[in-house]
Parts: C-alpha cells; structure tokens; sequence
C-alpha cells in the first residue's frame, strides 16, 4: 500500500487510492483462492455480488424501471451513457458505439492490469460480477473482451 500525502496533486492521490483499492482487493481474492480454493472464490464472488446488489438497489433502479417501461431504448441510453462516464474510472475510454440497443467502450489500456492483483481483480469483479449485477438487475447482458491490457466492453438490453 502506498502513503498519500498532502502535498500531493488530486490526481496523484487518486491514481495511489485506485492502485491501493486494486491491490486490498487483489489480495484478499488470493487469500482466498490460497486458503480455501475455487469454492472459496466463488463465494467471495457472490457475497460481493449480493453487496453490490443491496447497494444499487434505490430510487435510481426504480426511475429506470419506470422509464423502460415508457421507452426501453431511452432507458438503456440513459443508462448506457451513466455506465460509460462511470468506466471512465478503469482508463482511457472510447465509446465506439451508443443506440437504443447497444453500447460498445473499448479501454486502452485497463488501468487494472497495471497494478499488484489487477489480474485476478478484473476475472473476479469486471468479469464475473459486473455482468452478473447488471443482467440481474438492470437486465443487460455485458460480454467483457480481454485482449491484453486492453478491455471492450459490450453491453446490450435483454
């Protein structure tokens, strides 16, 4: 873990916060593979699911339920445009496509992969959580494109 310090810019604190955040993750995943295995993984897995579950579940769910059932192609934009500006945060985004039935980002490159357990973070959480949440409670299907350090990310309404 890195030491933020005062004296540095917001960006400095930010990238040493990310990396921090992907490291405490990372190593708690391989904690868990080492001690308990696939098994244990798996339920990491799914209580972060569960968590991440709980914690979207809000007002914001309910206007976009209501929306889609006005006008699904506005919902998923609408959505679409949140979860681009929200993947941002990975690294340097390009939006390749934006309709009413599909949203295609490429990343280049996913800041994950550039840090201490960024590798079994993107498997466990962009890979394995992140689809399931959004096809469980958004109903958007999301297929995650691995090609090195770079990421594509395609999303599309069920």
């Amino acid at each position: 873990m890195q030491i933020i310090s005062e004296d540095m810019s917001y960006e400095q604190k930010y990238e040493i916060a990310f990396g921090n955040w992907v490291r405490k993750e990372g190593s708690a995943l391989n904690f868990v593979r080492d001690n308990l295995g696939d098994k244990g993984v798996e339920g990491f897995r799914n209580n972060e699911l569960e968590a991440l579950k709980r914690k979207e579940s809000g007002p914001a769910l309910y206007l976009l339920k209501l929306i889609k059932i006005l006008s699904p192609q506005a919902a998923f934009r609408l959505f679409a445009k949140q979860m681009a500006y929200m993947n941002q945060a990975w690294g340097p985004l390009t939006m390749r496509e934006l309709s009413g039935s599909k949203l295609v980002v490429e990343l280049h490159p996913c800041k994950v992969l550039n840090y201490p357990g960024g590798e079994i973070f993107c498997t466990a959480i962009c890979q394995y959580i992140t689809p399931r949440s959004m096809q469980e409670q958004f109903k958007i299907k999301v297929a995650i494109n691995l090609q090195g350090k770079n990421c594509s990310i395609t999303a599309t309404p069920i």
